[in-house]
């Protein structure tokens, strides 16, 4: 019978498993209402087109080879084998048995169940681990730094960068982390919006909890997409409390305004004002 404190442990790697596959699958990977009780049951579900048969057999081996350890993204990259087979092959087989065109069902890339997690969910501490310097170099004059503000002795500041996929965050991370005062910051806060066929979205709070989230509930609501905001904060020594998030979003809107990646018309006038602040990064 496992201890509470294994009980915590569990849980803690099933969040952080979840955590991983939401960014994979985005919008398709969905939560049940009732995830967040910490002791509760959880399953897993996919829900692919076309025939599938049971797999409860190849589940079962993945189940007993993790050992207790977290294996959701094995089973799943299982099933996208298995699928990307069958697909292919099966309607083939049941034309031939019937005599009749059977209509096949609608092609589904492996790439939709492919992910690098080193590149998926690029994270402001290793984001120089890997470098495009094309990319870079591509991506470096479209950054667009807001004003800074003051506030007992810490300072926010707020940047942002237009791009198309997740090699283009870790490429605006990576040329921001060049800067040695951004690098040497308490804090560098994340928040992403990827859209097209589905939405891309994703934070780094940094260890300043509840930051990330913030801040991207601010690019929903001024409906920010394709783009990547970052908010450093020097810090001064002295607590800030509530006032830390008012001045983070403030950063994080002015970075999106002033680069010209939101539609500033849609937004209420008075959010339309400029502030007089020193531009570009400090």
């Amino acid at each position: 019978m496992c201890s509470e404190s294994e009980r915590e442990q569990n849980a803690a790697l099933q969040d952080e498993e979840i955590e991983v596959l939401q960014a994979i699958f985005a919008n398709e990977f969905q939560l049940s209402a009732d995830f967040d009780e910490p002791h509760g049951a959880r399953s897993f579900t996919i829900d692919v087109p076309g025939p599938h048969s049971s797999g409860h057999r190849a589940r079962d081996t993945i189940f007993h080879r993790s050992n207790g350890q977290v294996c959701l993204y094995e089973w799943i990259a299982d099933v996208r084998e298995v699928y990307a087979t069958r697909q292919t092959e099966e309607p083939e087989s049941e034309a031939a048995d019937c005599g009749d065109a059977v209509p096949l069902p609608e092609p589904v890339s492996s790439a939709c169940f492919s992910s690098n997690p080193q590149t998926l969910r690029p994270r402001t501490k290793t984001a120089q681990a890997l470098r495009d310097r094309d990319r870079e170099a591509r991506l470096s004059p479209l950054i667009f730094h807001s004003g800074t503000i003051l506030d007992r002795k810490s300072v926010f500041q707020g940047h942002a960068c237009p791009i198309s996929c997740v090699a283009d965050m870790r490429s605006f991370l990576a040329v921001l982390l060049d800067d040695r005062k951004i690098s040497r910051a308490c804090y560098n806060m994340l928040a992403y919006r990827l859209t097209g066929a589905f939405t891309i979205k994703d934070t780094d709070e940094d260890e300043e909890d509840g930051a990330g989230s913030k801040m991207l509930h601010l690019m929903e609501l001024i409906k920010a997409e394709n783009v990547a905001v970052v908010v450093t904060r020097w810090c001064g020594g002295i607590h800030l409390g509530p006032d830390r998030f008012k001045h983070i979003k403030v950063c994080a809107r002015e970075a999106l305004e002033g680069g010209g990646f939101i539609d500033v018309s849609a937004l209420p006038q008075s959010r339309k004002k400029t502030r007089n602040r020193k531009q570009g990064p400090i």
